[in-house]
């Protein structure tokens, strides 16, 4: 679900600090950094990925409970596995098209850039129309693949994006 209105970072900070530390573990600053910058601070993945972040830790054989940036890495990659057979199947309903447009999207995404419908025809090399109509059926999707915010495009899903540059 796109949001429109983000949650401050604060309030996200304080709440993972909370709930790992109500499962007695601590987590430093450098995961904290990478769990918001691989969410984009969206609550759903931050959640995803500091519920996969926990398994990981929990049902590793260490007895260390201090959360670190490879901690993170390690879930990511659990989230990347786990939902290999969704972004198959979700690129195999695609156009030709569709793909090069969003794999240029995840490819270029940078969220301190504006991503439009210039650089997105630039980046696939394919028709200004075709471009439009790609991202129009993908705006459009029910599975919410390409959103668009202050008139540049990102993907909806960060793991997503991240399986397609992977």
């Amino acid at each position: 679900m796109h949001l429109e209105d983000k949650i401050e970072i604060e309030i996200l900070i304080t709440w993972i600090k909370e709930r790992f530390s109500k499962a007695k573990m601590s987590i430093d600053g450098q995961a904290l950094a990478r769990i918001l910058e691989i969410s984009r601070a969206h609550p759903y993945y931050v959640q995803k990925l500091c519920q996969f972040t926990w398994l990981e830790k929990e049902l590793g054989k260490t007895k260390n409970k201090s959360i670190g940036y490879e901690d993170v890495n390690k879930a990511i990659s659990r989230i990347l596995i786990k939902e290999k057979f969704v972004f198959d199947d979700r690129l195999a309903r695609l156009s030709n098209n569709q793909k090069e447009v969003i794999s240029s999207v995840a490819n270029q995404y940078d969220p301190e850039k504006s991503l439009g419908l210039a650089q997105i025809t630039k980046l696939t090399q394919i028709s200004r129309s075709s471009v439009q109509s790609a991202i129009k059926s993908l705006l459009n999707s029910e599975d919410q693949i390409l959103i668009k915010e202050k008139g540049s495009y990102k993907l909806e899903d960060p793991f997503f994006s991240l399986y397609l540059v992977i």
